[in-house]
């Protein structure tokens, strides 16, 4: 009976200790809800090195004049994510980015980001809800590109898709491992970008991904659409396809991307050689802005300086023709364009960066009997643009 008795009590023992420990890493374990602030900022010195004659283009530093200098921040971001559970997430962030001044000229702040996500609602299977980043380029090109603090990518510097928009995600990974995945968004789309929906038309955004190799190269295929009127008399709609490959290592990463984007029944036109001018004679067309962006980037001091180097090619009409004279059309179809940048890229410590640079975009007149500085010309700056995040 006693040895009977000293064994139970020892069963017992253990048992007891076994559930303590057992709820020790219970409590270790547990989550527990957290947040933290966030922020980064894009600020330079500019010095306008030369101007282009004719005053062109819709980029940053279009139409300002040769030799003007200044101190300027580019994007300033105040945000806060807050973990509600293992599953459950939240973003805010507010943004001071571009042209968003109001009347008296001062900084204006908007919701960049405001998004709620449920993680893993299904295995390796999000949605997110709320004002969120596209995946036109925000959510895998510019980070690979990595220079956004530079310029942005080619379809946001041509304003051709948003990098931020109100709707309904879902993103998903094909394994584990997140080697291939998909992003799904229907979003508002509204103009201004960030205003209220304007009309009963959604955009729907579609990408596909996989990494290889390792992940050393990514390889996205992007398309959307868009419809900005009723069918008829006249539909207008927007449909854009992308490519964006990358190869990616520690000594160098190259990223190639290409674009076609058919606006339709965006110009009017009629041959020049008509010298009547009639509703009969007028044609309807599609513009088409096509182009192609190639970036590299690598250390010459691993985590201390780097280079860079980035060249763009940016038709803003394809289908644009000298034989036609345009009436309307949603671009400048005969003014081809094209961008540069170069610099180095210093990190004296984590996530601060200081980036000597160069910004040169040039314009090419194609329209007839154009010449001289009209025909070709350039805007050119110098910056030492300062990033920082935290």
């Amino acid at each position: 009976m006693k040895k009977i008795t000293t064994v139970v009590m020892a069963v017992a023992m253990f048992c007891l200790v076994s559930f303590n420990n057992a709820q020790a890493q219970d409590v270790a374990t547990e989550f527990k809800p957290s947040g933290k602030v966030t922020g980064q900022v894009f600020a330079d010195y500019q010095v306008k090195v030369h101007a282009d004659s004719a005053l062109r283009g819709s980029t940053q530093y279009a139409k300002v004049p040769t030799h003007f200098n200044s101190f300027e921040f580019r994007r300033i971001y105040l945000g806060y994510e807050y973990n509600f559970s293992e599953q459950f997430s939240a973003v805010v962030n507010l943004a001071q980015e571009g042209s968003n001044f109001d009347a008296s000229g001062n900084r204006t702040f908007y919701p960049k980001q405001a998004f709620v996500k449920w993680k893993n609602f299904v295995k390796n299977q999000d949605i997110i809800f709320g004002q969120q980043n596209t995946n036109t380029y925000a959510l895998l090109s510019e980070v690979i590109y990595g220079y956004r603090s530079i310029e942005k990518t080619i379809t946001d510097q041509r304003g051709l898709a948003k990098s931020s928009d109100f709707g309904l995600a879902v993103q998903g990974r094909f394994n584990d491992a997140g080697d291939y995945g998909y992003n799904i968004l229907v979003a508002n789309n509204p103009s201004p970008s960030y205003g209220p929906e304007t009309d009963a038309y959604k955009k729907a955004y579609l990408d596909l991904y996989g990494k290889f190799f390792n992940k050393h190269l990514v390889i996205d295929l992007y398309g959307d659409y868009e419809r900005n009127t009723q069918p008829h008399p006249l539909l207008k709609d927007k449909s854009m396809m992308k490519l964006f490959i990358a190869y990616t290592s520690d000594p160098i990463t190259i990223c190639l991307e290409l674009f076609n984007q058919k606006n339709q029944n965006y110009t009017v036109y009629k041959l020049a050689s008509d010298t009547v001018l009639a509703d009969s004679m007028l044609t309807k067309g599609n513009a088409v802005p096509m182009g192609w962006s190639v970036s590299v980037r690598a250390p010459i001091v691993k985590g201390k300086l780097g280079v860079f180097a980035r060249y763009d090619s940016y038709d803003p009409d394809s289908k644009y023709s000298t034989d036609n004279k345009y009436y309307s059309t949603s671009t400048n179809g005969h003014l081809k364009e094209t961008f540069l940048t170069a610099g180095l890229d210093w990190t004296p410590t984590n996530n601060v960066h200081i980036m000597p640079n160069i910004w040169m975009n040039s314009y090419d007149d194609h329209a007839k009997g154009v010449t001289g500085k009209v025909k070709s010309d350039n805007d050119l700056d110098v910056r030492l643009t300062m990033f920082w995040k935290f």
